[in-house]
């Protein structure tokens, strides 16, 4: 097993321990549900409207109650105070199924509950993720064309170059934070609820289409049709080495992309630990500073390498995905861990090094992630608090306002 594999294996093992620290919820059931039968409720969302005070009575609108729970951690045992809602329907099924217990088991003052965490249905949140991927490419064919060149190239296999050594972020000569740049790798930035996401994707593919330096083995067998550096060539069958050294879009090449699609639950509570499918896709473009080196003849004859590189980030194609992935989202979806796999199709039609290149590229990519989801969007909850205390206060404002009238 190499170390780019353990190093995986490890990370794995790290998020798979992580996900053992779950939470319960604990609320004294006895005082709430005696308080909805006395309908001394505290907080109603809608003012005017018949409420539900007994489970044979009918109600227009199924209010919402503000509660106070006790949040349990099962390895710490810590316990924190957590306010959240629960709706009135909910509470008088809840408060049925606490006295049916009760009446079986004696005096029962509380029982343990599941309650929604503040990543309820419909909510918004935001989400980070970052991982490695490796990709696989068609074979293809690609017209290159410049001063001296006008070119197909047909049956031209792309490869990858991976970089997967700077994640051995203590080798000697690898930078500290240089596995973000060299490896390729995503990085996106997601809205989601517990249904679809949006969001941008930062794509950082590394294309070799001709490459002597660092894959000698590719390319041995292309068929060329037209002129490269003032040659003349028509061959069903020639190693492109002969005539190309480098056609590259490794250097700096990104794919921008707009993401979207449906999420699909398979296991576990969406406000807690699960296991969802994601499928989805995107579009964007593609640029990159691209290399081309290739043997043309000069004004005497003579037979040299033609170089451009470092020429600066220009567009030379856009792309659209076909995206599907697993993910695990854990301490109550805060963290998540993801298998991605994507089909991607880009059409080329722009400038590589000193050619402008035109071509349909197919590629599959694989690769995981890891993810982080802060609590940054208000949740509902959150955004009725301070609506009941604007209430609050206007209501308060109102008495004294009566009280100093009365006097």
């Amino acid at each position: 097993m190499n170390k780019f594999n353990k190093l995986i294996l490890s990370v794995g093992l790290i998020l798979s321990f992580c996900a053992f620290g779950n939470t319960t919820d604990y609320i004294d059931i006895k005082a709430l549900c005696e308080e909805l039968k006395t309908s001394l409720s505290h907080i109603v969302h809608e003012e005017n409207s018949t409420c539900l005070k007994t489970k044979k009575d009918t109600f227009k609108t199924n209010h919402t109650h503000s509660l106070i729970i006790n949040r349990v951690n099962e390895d710490t045992e810590e316990i924190e105070k957590v306010q959240t809602d629960m709706s009135e329907s909910d509470l008088v099924k809840l408060c049925e199924e606490f006295d049916s217990k009760k009446f079986k088991g004696g005096d029962l003052k509380v029982i343990s509950i599941d309650m929604p965490s503040e990543n309820k249905k419909g909510r918004w949140r935001i989400s980070f993720t970052f991982g490695p991927f490796i990709s696989f490419h068609n074979k293809l064919k690609m017209h290159i064309k410049n001063d001296d060149t006008d070119l197909t190239i047909s049956e031209l296999g792309p490869v990858q170059r991976t970089s997967h050594k700077y994640y051995e972020i203590f080798r000697e000569g690898v930078g500290f934070l240089q596995f973000i740049d060299e490896p390729q790798n995503d990085i996106t930035i997601e809205i989601v609820n517990d249904k679809m996401y949006f969001g941008v994707r930062y794509s950082h593919p590394k294309n070799l289409f001709q490459d002597i330096h660092d894959n000698p083995q590719i390319n041995h067998h292309v068929g060329m049709v037209g002129t490269i550096g003032g040659h003349e060539v028509d061959e069903d069958d020639v190693n492109l080495r002969r005539y190309i050294h480098t056609i590259s879009t490794s250097h700096g090449n990104t794919n921008i992309n707009l993401i979207g699609g449906k999420i699909f639950n398979i296991a576990g509570n969406q406000d807690k630990n699960n296991l969802e499918f994601r499928l989805g896709g995107g579009a964007g473009v593609s640029f990159a500073n691209g290399v081309s080196k290739y043997w043309a003849l000069d004004e005497n004859g003579n037979n040299n390498l033609k170089i451009k590189e470092h020429a600066g980030m220009r567009i030379y194609g856009f792309n659209i995905t076909a995206d599907s992935e697993v993910r695990y989202n854990f301490l109550r979806g805060k963290m998540s861990a993801s298998l991605k796999a994507r089909g991607v199709y880009t059409m080329i039609d722009g400038p590589i090094g000193d050619f402008h290149a035109k071509a349909n590229l197919f590629s599959s990519q694989y690769g995981i992630s890891v993810g982080y989801s802060p609590d940054i969007l208000p949740s509902k909850s959150k955004r009725e608090k301070k609506r009941i205390a604007r209430i609050k206060k206007e209501d308060e404002d109102y008495r004294k306002e009566q009280e100093l009238q009365l006097k």
